[in-house]
């Protein structure tokens, strides 16, 4: 059973073995740390593209889920770096996201036994 939908698209930018493997890797990370959606398939976009003017790659990363979207988007001179840090940005907001929305799936589910103070 799929647990997401996932979909690249790169211009101006050869996608070579070592980045493929390293792109397998972080939507395989990003499939693990998403909790099971019962209706709606999370959707992972994945936008590449180099700018000959200014020599830079450009990063967009988008997570469609339920309620939300998570964009983070990011421009470096190295299409790697750029990858990791997009990618790094995306675990931070998807923390936040299970924090606020997915409460039941928290390591902790009985708060009564935390002392108040």
């Amino acid at each position: 059973k799929p647990k997401m939908i996932y979909q690249l698209e790169h211009r101006n930018c050869p996608i070579s073995p070592r980045l493929q493997k390293l792109l397998a890797r972080e939507v395989a990370k990003v499939s693990r740390h998403l909790p099971n959606m019962a209706v709606d398939l999370p959707k992972l976009t994945i936008f590449l593209k180099h700018t000959t003017h200014v020599k830079q790659y450009h990063c967009q990363i988008n997570l469609t889920l339920p309620k939300k979207i998570l964009r983070v988007v990011f421009q470096s001179e190295r299409l790697e770096h750029c990858l990791v840090v997009s990618f790094k940005t995306l675990f931070i907001e998807l923390s936040k996201y299970q924090n606020l929305h997915f409460r039941g799936s928290s390591k902790y589910p009985h708060h009564e036994t935390i002392r108040a103070i």
